[in-house]
């Protein structure tokens, strides 16, 4: 017989740097920036949004709601094409290729605050931040934990910092959401039905055109425990249908439909999801390698060896009614490695 066995638990994250079931050395990014003075995407004065909206419409000349590349960098007149194109990086939140007018206004009211913060620590006005002009400065009380994020500011590890270094660093803390992911297994072994070791199962799989006509995907049990390590609420996706996690299955036995006319012939209830409160927890339950019930979607594996299921579920790091179409949302990944062999 057949089956499907987990062998190691791991984990991956997105949100966070945190490794499972340990404290994290240092405290979030985000956490960080907070000690700093920074309020992130909070940080905007009315007549600065309004500032920024203003530009967005100048710079967007055909008006339909984007900034593509012609018109940001090729007509661009401010900063130098290299600037202008660090920018758009970092505006295109989810490298798209486009910039929309929220993703414009959040990024100049992110890196425009963290210029502010760090320019009052340049005591002698050359454009640079020395390590000691850091610690000095920075409203960090742990002067070990200031020495620390200078470091990592300090991209070239020259011992000063410029501009460009340190907003790579201060964008990526921004936009982090504090959530750890863990996947846990609830049970570690799973028969493998032994007519889906055939080549005619896969091909039928692969074939298939009907989804009604699919064999329900793989039991599991798991669960995508999301925790908020932060000092504010978080929220889960609320609503539109994605109430259950999303699962990447990869291995030497997988297989997926590839031929079905229609997206889907069945949908999981949309419910609405809870916020999660600084220091909770909130638990997914995971009950087959399809959770959504989208047809689509459908993974099978066929064959023993070893298999990785990864977990995604998004999180908001903002809550209505403060601008809740600004924000992209991260995601909190769970990693397990299964393994299927012959017992």
């Amino acid at each position: 017989m057949h089956f499907v066995r987990l062998s190691m638990v791991a984990l991956a994250l997105v949100a966070t740097a945190i490794a499972a079931e340990r404290e994290p050395e240092r405290p979030h990014g985000r956490a960080i920036l907070s000690l700093m003075g920074a309020k992130m995407e909070n940080g905007g004065s009315p007549d600065a949004l309004a500032s920024y909206e203003a530009i967005f419409k100048r710079l967007d000349a055909n008006n339909d709601g984007w900034l593509n590349t012609k018109e940001f960098l090729e007509d661009g007149k401010y900063l130098t094409r290299q600037a202008r194109e660090g920018i758009f990086r970092a505006s295109d939140s989810d490298g798209s290729g486009l910039v929309t007018k929220d993703e414009y206004v959040v990024n100049r009211v992110i890196t425009d605050e963290a210029k502010t913060i760090i320019q009052a620590m340049d005591e002698n006005g050359d454009g640079r931040v020395a390590e000691d002009e850091f610690v000095t400065n920075v409203k960090i009380e742990d002067k070990k934990l200031a020495a620390q994020v200078f470091k990592e500011f300090d991209l070239n590890g020259d011992g000063q910092f410029v501009i460009p270094e340190y907003l790579r660093v201060w964008g990526q803390w921004a936009r982090e959401a504090p959530v750890t992911a863990r996947l846990v297994v609830k049970k570690d072994t799973y028969v493998l039905p032994k007519g889906w070791q055939s080549e005619d199962f896969r091909k039928r799989i692969r074939e298939e055109k009907d989804c009604d006509k699919l064999p329900a995907p793989p039991k599991v049990d798991l669960v995508l425990v999301l925790r908020n390590t932060g000092k504010d609420p978080v929220m889960i996706w609320s609503g539109g249908g994605i109430d259950e996690p999303e699962l990447a299955v990869t291995g030497p036995g997988i297989v997926v439909p590839d031929s079905l006319e229609a997206f889907s012939c069945s949908n999981s209830a949309t419910t609405p999801q809870p916020v999660i409160l600084p220091g909770d927890k909130f638990r997914v339950p995971i009950k087959s390698l399809n959770p959504g019930g989208f047809s689509l979607d459908n993974v099978y594996w066929t064959e023993p060896g070893e298999y990785t299921i990864t977990a995604t579920y998004p999180v908001w790091k903002n809550l209505p009614p403060h601008l809740p179409s600004l924000f992209k949302h991260p995601e909190a990944k769970g990693c397990v490695h299964f393994t299927c062999r012959w017992i």
